[in-house]
């Protein structure tokens, strides 16, 4: 549908309005006929948020959570407010209050940190502290204060929680931190969640014998994501005399399919690789993944910037 001859006061044109040109699928904004949506949206404006904000207090739940995501996205100002009202009352739906928060990320109030500690001191509301983790993370908020609350929920047992709190702590280098993180990577019995603690220790730094054991063991894991993981946490061990150990190592996990992309990252992380892989390292800028063609090239800037490539 075109809106560039249609009137904002019919109410079938918001309704598809919201239904169709704003819907989020899996992450994902549905594209068709953009151009002539946002010409509506730069041509409407004011009719834009009166539209929005009336239909944040109708009946209709499914167009209520969508203008809520609508606004955030659109950064009107003017919904701050009620979105807040809506993400701090317990009496409205999760689902939308966690779709007010993630709202609320995109237009940054001043009161932001205010509205995420009153979150984090509930008792509840489990899955809206979830999310707002994983917005501290999406949207790269390197404040600490939130350190010690999200630490509370490393041992959940939703595996989304843990994964986001993950995340989110590796930003901060506390030893605190780093012996939970430890401990946990022993207790932890799913092959993914351990690669995770294991990329998240790689970030912060590995220095304990049995963790740098545990990552030597699961090199050649049957779990792929581990193997990788494994890989990349090489990059993280901290102790000199295993550097020669570790660049053997990488040599071989190169030639492996599952870690041949971490093995890469980690070589331009320490900044040495060697030589007779560099040519191999410099054929795959052509690869056919785009994840590892942007490895391959990063790490040969970083290579280059060490003086380890031919000119």
């Amino acid at each position: 549908m075109n809106y560039k001859n249609k009137k904002f006061k019919d109410k079938k044109v918001s309704v598809r309005f919201l239904t169709d040109y704003f819907y989020r699928e899996k992450g994902h904004f549905c594209m068709d006929t953009t151009l002539s949506f946002f010409d509506f949206l730069r041509e409407n404006p004011q009719k834009t948020e009166e539209v929005l904000l009336k239909l944040l207090w109708g009946k209709n739940p499914y167009l209520i959570e969508r203008s809520t995501w609508t606004l955030g996205h659109l950064k009107i100002k003017r919904a701050i407010t009620p979105l807040k009202y809506i993400v701090l009352d317990p009496k409205q739906n999760m689902s939308l209050r966690q779709t007010a928060l993630i709202s609320l990320f995109s237009l940054l109030p001043i009161d932001l940190d205010k509205i995420l500690l009153e979150i984090f001191s509930c008792p509840n509301d489990l899955d809206l502290k979830k999310t707002a983790i994983e917005q501290l993370v999406w949207h790269h908020f390197s404040e600490s204060r939130y350190h010690m609350h999200v630490l509370k929920h490393l041992n959940s047992p939703d595996r989304s929680m843990r994964l986001a709190c993950y995340r989110y702590i590796s930003r901060f280098k506390f030893k605190e931190t780093r012996d939970i993180l430890q401990s946990l990577l022993f207790e932890e019995k799913d092959p993914f969640m351990c690669a995770e603690i294991l990329r998240t220790l790689a970030k912060l730094g590995i220095s304990d014998r049995k963790i740098i054991q545990f990552i030597f063991r699961h090199l050649n894991s049957k779990d792929s994501y581990l193997k990788s993981a494994a890989t990349y946490a090489l990059g993280g061990i901290q102790v000199p005399s295993y550097r020669s150990t570790i660049t053997r190592t990488l040599k071989k996990q190169f030639h492996v399919p599952e870690t041949q992309r971490a093995a890469i990252e980690v070589m331009g992380t320490l900044k040495t690789a060697p030589k007779s892989l560099i040519s191999k390292i410099k054929k795959l800028k052509h690869a056919k993944d785009p994840y590892l063609r942007f490895t391959v090239d990063h790490t040969l800037r970083q290579l280059e910037s060490a003086s380890l490539l031919n000119a």
